[in-house]
């Protein structure tokens, strides 16, 4: 019982910092829907953190807080979600990230890993520096087995730290 209230407060609490993405300025280079959902679902990759795959589990992979870097910009308009599907018994997902300005920008993409409107698992992808007008790849993976899932991404661009 303890492990299935810890469950659904991780998975709820998860749901509610997905819920909460918001713009933080509105300029040009914002507008439009910061979050997209697949169910199809550069290199920056992913580690696994910890939970098992099995039905009901939760998978957390996040270092800092969404929204934690000042002058972030939403930049879903930035990012293409290629695959998101279960192989090897691990929800496995990866796109690209272009960068339509002219300086390099640093990337942080939270995936979120959905079953239907539960959240069951979030990772934190880091591109460091992706110069302008380039792309680059990142990968996702999840502790997550189950079939039915799809994924969500929330972006954010900044200008690169250190």
């Amino acid at each position: 019982m303890k492990k299935t209230l810890t469950a659904a407060a991780v998975a709820l609490s998860l749901t509610v910092s997905i819920a909460g993405c918001s713009d933080k300025k509105d300029d040009s280079a914002n507008k439009g829907d910061k979050t997209a959902q697949s169910t199809t679902t550069a290199a920056g990759t992913a580690t696994p953190g910890t939970n098992s795959g099995e039905s009901g589990e939760t998978f957390t992979d996040v270092r800092d807080p969404q929204g934690s870097v000042e002058d972030y910009v939403g930049a879903m308009q930035d990012a293409k979600l290629d695959a998101c599907a279960v192989a090897d018994g691990a929800l496995k997902a990866n796109g690209t990230v272009t960068n339509p300005l002219d300086e390099a920008q640093q990337y942080r993409i939270y995936v979120s890993a959905m079953e239907g409107t539960d959240t069951r698992g979030i990772v934190q992808v880091d591109l460091p520096s992706v110069e302008g007008g380039q792309s680059a790849d990142w990968t996702a993976e999840f502790e997550l087995a189950d079939e039915g899932l799809s994924c969500l991404l929330r972006v954010e661009r900044f200008a690169p730290i250190g």
